[in-house]
């Protein structure tokens, strides 16, 4: 444990910005049931199916069993989604019925930015009034129960900027509106630009953290210390991985064209593993990562009937072929 806690207090405290303890009365205990949500667009449809194989097992919704929210990119739509009432049906239906307007592109759009190769390949207003639509302009502070929490990467400072319910409770400055949070963690480089926060330039969480399981832990570690981790349990729920590694015979002759497009993807699945392998190493039993490999790469704005009814397939199969995980994130909920 000992090399455990010299990461979670030193090096990993570096990319993710350290959080003062929050004195307000509903974060006095440590979350018993924290549930965590990865980016990945589109296969959010992926996340909620997983979500709600979880939530047929329970007794009552989803949300009545979950103390603690965190979620990056798409996951931060569904975590804030959850915290503010929405059930599970009505964030599939977010999904299903204004996709096609979140990543919507015109003609003109695609030949003066050249599908996204010389700037954004979809307007951000369109997503802002997906979000607006469904946040309002209700500040962080306005969540109740939960501790909720959006992941998005500062690439001006090369940091983690952490969107903390807790945290806006707390410090008046960090009180945004849960759709400028949202619009944060899911400004998806070369998909849409990045949020204007004081000059720094904000971008999707999925760059920096796309699972945010390790990244919630720490934030309990912070506030309440490493032994309050005896009582909590995690659930952590993916978009589902498409297998694109790269063998030796292939990696030796390539060259900087051929790495250009491989490496975003590959750094991010990286990032995904390592952060379920310390969420483990710090919880074992208390923890389960529900996610499962694609057959095809299902891309993130793929919005077509086509591809969302594939979205939904690949999920239902790995339900089907793992029913000991969602036995076990439905016990993690309960005990």
């Amino acid at each position: 444990m000992d090399w455990i806690r010299s990461i979670f207090s030193g090096s990993l405290a570096v990319s993710v910005e350290h959080q003062e303890p929050v004195m307000v009365s509903e974060y006095t205990q440590p979350p018993a049931h924290i549930m965590t949500f990865d980016g990945g667009g589109m296969r959010g449809l992926y996340s909620i199916k997983l979500a709600q194989a979880i939530e047929d097992k329970l007794n009552g919704s989803l949300i009545d069993h979950v103390t603690m929210l965190a979620g990056s990119s798409t996951g931060s739509i569904l975590s804030f989604g959850l915290a503010i009432g929405k059930s599970l049906a009505e964030l599939e239906n977010l999904y299903k019925q204004r996709g096609s307007e979140i990543f919507r592109e015109t003609i003109w759009e695609e030949i003066k930015e050249g599908d996204g190769l010389f700037g954004p390949k979809y307007e951000a207003d369109s997503l802002e009034r997906v979000l607006k639509d469904n946040f309002g302009e209700a500040p962080l502070s306005s969540v109740v129960k939960h501790w909720v929490q959006a992941y998005s990467t500062d690439i001006t400072s090369q940091t983690i900027k952490i969107f903390d319910v807790a945290k806006a409770k707390e410090t008046p400055v960090e009180d945004v509106p849960i759709w400028y949070a949202v619009r944060a963690s899911t400004a998806a480089p070369t998909y849409f630009s990045p949020v204007d926060s004081n000059g720094h330039a904000l971008c999707d969480g999925g760059v920096g953290v796309n699972n945010p399981s390790a990244s919630a832990l720490k934030s309990v570690i912070d506030r309440f210390g490493l032994q309050s981790l005896a009582t909590t349990n995690l659930v952590s729920i993916g978009t589902g991985i498409y297998p694109t590694g790269i063998d030796y015979a292939h990696a030796k002759n390539m060259g900087a064209l051929a790495w250009a497009a491989p490496i975003s993807d590959m750094m991010i699945k990286i990032g995904v593993n390592t952060a379920h392998h310390w969420s483990h190493s710090l919880l074992r039993d208390q923890y389960v990562r529900v996610d499962g490999e694609l057959s095809t790469n299902l891309p993130l704005d793929g919005y077509s009937t086509a591809n969302v009814e594939a979205i939904e397939t690949a999920a239902l199969t790995y339900i089907k072929n793992n029913p000991e995980s969602i036995d076990k994130a439905s016990k993690l909920l309960v005990n």
